[in-house]
């Protein structure tokens, strides 16, 4: 399930944070794909633009997320917006992450984004020196949506890089293929297991607060018990002094009558 947030207004454009069901960032894997280009954005980063084989899984993905963010953007646009758009041009104005002509995908590598590059598997400190142009260099791409941005008469899914590994010998990616995608396998049990430990804390939480709660209404409870036991006690003794008292008045005024 994707969620498309309430958009928010920044310098340039109107941004809707998308996140799934648990309120997490969409992310995705993209293994072994090949670049068209890599050109710097001023004062951004780079756009990276990747050629995604048709019949893959991340292709379905990604049309997927597509439509499901476009026909909520539709369905919020009046409410967000006032515009009185119509439909087909809301769909005109749409800019789909996918170019399914190309079958590319542009996304960006933001220099305020902390992203981890490889090569080979060494950490590296920029991509500028990889030549994208070699036929042997393939990459394997961590992508995140950042949010659908909106801007005059267009908008779509803004992705960034969170992670890329680069290959520059194809024999490279088929040697490591298992392994990384078992680590892919053991990263997703890892979110779902922190996912299923966080929500069983937040109701042991609950739980023990519910718990604290009564113990004090009982505590409170044995107080007030304890008080008025006390204060019964206190009016017995004060009668009988009262009684005794009354004796002695009784005698005082005997007295005085012989």
């Amino acid at each position: 399930m994707y969620i498309l947030h309430n958009p928010r207004k920044k310098a340039t454009s109107y941004v809707a944070k998308i996140t799934n069901d648990l309120n997490k960032p969409i992310r995705m894997k993209i293994p072994y794909c090949k670049v068209q280009y890599l050109k710097e954005q001023p004062s951004n980063g780079h756009l990276l633009r990747i050629v995604i084989p048709k019949n893959s899984d991340q292709y379905s993905k990604i049309q997927e997320i597509d439509d499901i963010i476009c026909e909520n953007a539709i369905n919020n646009n009046q409410k967000w917006f006032h515009n009185n758009l119509q439909i087909e041009q809301i769909k005109e104005f749409y800019r789909p992450s996918l170019n399914t002509i190309h079958d590319t995908m542009t996304i960006l590598i933001t220099d305020i984004h902390d992203t981890i590059i490889t090569l080979n598997d060494t950490v590296i400190d920029s991509i500028e020196d990889i030549d994208f142009k070699n036929s042997n260099v393939h990459l394997s791409l961590e992508v995140e949506a950042q949010g659908l941005y909106f801007f005059p008469k267009k908008f779509g899914i803004r992705w960034i890089v969170n992670k890329i590994a680069i290959y520059n010998d194809h024999t490279i990616i088929n040697d490591n293929q298992d392994e990384l995608i078992d680590r892919e396998s053991i990263e997703d049990e890892w979110d779902s297991e922190i996912s299923r430990i966080r929500e069983t804390i937040i109701n042991d939480i609950s739980i023990l607060n519910n718990k604290i709660i009564s113990l004090q209404n009982f505590s409170m409870n044995i107080q007030k018990i304890f008080m008025k036991a006390k204060n019964e006690e206190l009016i017995d003794q004060w009668n009988i002094q009262l009684n005794e008292l009354s004796h002695e008045i009784v005698k005082y005024h005997s007295g005085r009558n012989i």
